[in-house]
C-alpha cells in the first residue's frame, strides 16, 4: 500500500506542475491580450514607418500588418497635380516626410470625433514622432495646410494656429519664392 501512495503522490505532483505551467501560460497570454486590447480601445498603435506615399499618407507596420495611414487634419499637395508649382511642393512635403519618418517607430492615435478609416480604407490617425505631433509640425513648417474633412477634430485649433504661423513666417506653401 505504501508503494501505491508513493506513486499516487508522485503522479499528483506531476499533474500539479503540468497544470501550473498551463495556468501560467494562459495568464501570460491573457495579460498580453489585455495590453493589446487596452491600446486598441484607447485608439493607440505603434510601428515602424515602412513607406511614405506623400506628405499626408504613410504606411506603418502594425502587429505585422502593413497599414496605410492618412494624417488627420492635414492636406499636403498632390504629386499628380497639373500645376508644376503644386507638384514641387508635393515633392518637398513627401521628401520631408521621408526624411522625418522613414524607418522610425511612430505612435498612432485615433480621434473619437473622426471615422476609423477614410473612404479609401486608410486608417485616420495622429502620428507622434520624437514625442511631438507630426501632423502639426508638417503644417507649421509649411509643407501642408490644415484640413477639416467633415467635422471638427481634437487638434483643429492647434493646426489652424500652426498654419497661421507658417503663413506669417512665409514658410513652404506661403513662400512666394519657393517652387517658382
Amino acid at each position: 500500500m505504501n508503494r501505491e501512495h508513493e506513486i499516487l503522490a508522485r503522479d499528483s505532483e506531476r499533474w500539479q506542475r503540468r497544470n501550473l505551467s498551463r495556468v501560467t501560460a494562459i495568464a501570460v497570454g491573457l495579460a498580453a491580450l489585455l495590453l493589446l486590447l487596452a491600446g486598441y480601445l484607447h485608439g493607440q498603435e505603434s510601428g515602424p514607418v515602412v513607406s511614405v506615399a506623400d506628405g499626408d499618407t504613410i504606411t506603418v507596420e502594425i502587429n505585422g500588418k502593413k497599414e496605410r495611414v492618412r494624417l488627420i487634419g492635414v492636406d499636403a499637395p498632390e504629386m499628380d497635380d497639373s500645376s508644376p508649382r503644386v507638384r514641387c511642393f508635393a515633392k518637398a512635403a513627401r521628401l520631408f516626410a521621408i526624411d522625418s519618418l522613414a524607418g522610425l517607430t511612430v505612435k498612432l492615435e485615433a480621434d473619437p470625433t473622426q471615422a476609423n478609416r477614410d473612404r479609401y480604407g486608410r486608417l485616420l490617425r495622429y502620428v507622434y514622432w520624437h514625442n511631438d505631433l507630426f501632423n502639426r509640425f508638417l503644417i507649421k513648417k509649411g509643407f501642408a495646410r490644415e484640413y477639416t474633412y467633415d467635422k471638427p477634430y481634437r487638434f483643429q485649433d492647434d493646426f489652424k494656429k500652426a498654419q497661421k504661423y507658417a503663413e506669417e513666417s512665409k514658410w513652404g506653401l506661403w513662400d512666394a519664392h519657393e517652387c517658382r
